[in-house]
């Protein structure tokens, strides 16, 4: 479970043939790799319901809008984290979903709140 106050988590690690600088009880700071399927992090203004399901809408090279349904693997505070349903490179809105309409056409906006 993340501490609450520095949103991190606690791991206990044990290594074989660790070198003596790392004696038993020293401060060591590492990173760990963990292996998985690829997820995209996404705000959650950019989830959508579609029938029950979670679903995003993406921007095509037409700057229409299709709605894609998507998988998501977990829910965070403020974001969600999709495991499934989107690509490399899709352009995802994330404000606005609820007026969006499918095909209809959309312009990016730069800037604030890109």
């Amino acid at each position: 479970m993340a501490d609450a106050a520095t949103r991190t988590f606690q791991v206990k690690v044990s290594l074989e043939n660790a070198p003596d600088e790392m004696r038993f009880g020293a401060s060591v700071a590492g990173r760990a790799e963990m292996g998985g399927a690829p997820v995209m992090v996404l705000p959650g203004s950019a989830l959508f319901d579609k029938d029950g399901k979670p679903a995003v809408w993406v921007v095509t090279a037409s700057s229409a809008v299709e709605l894609k349904p998507v998988t998501v693997d977990r829910y965070e505070t403020d974001r969600v984290v999709v495991s499934e349903g989107l690509a490399k490179g899709d352009l995802v809105v994330t404000a606005g979903v609820n007026r969006l309409r499918e095909h209809e056409k959309v312009r990016i906006v730069e800037g604030e709140g890109k």
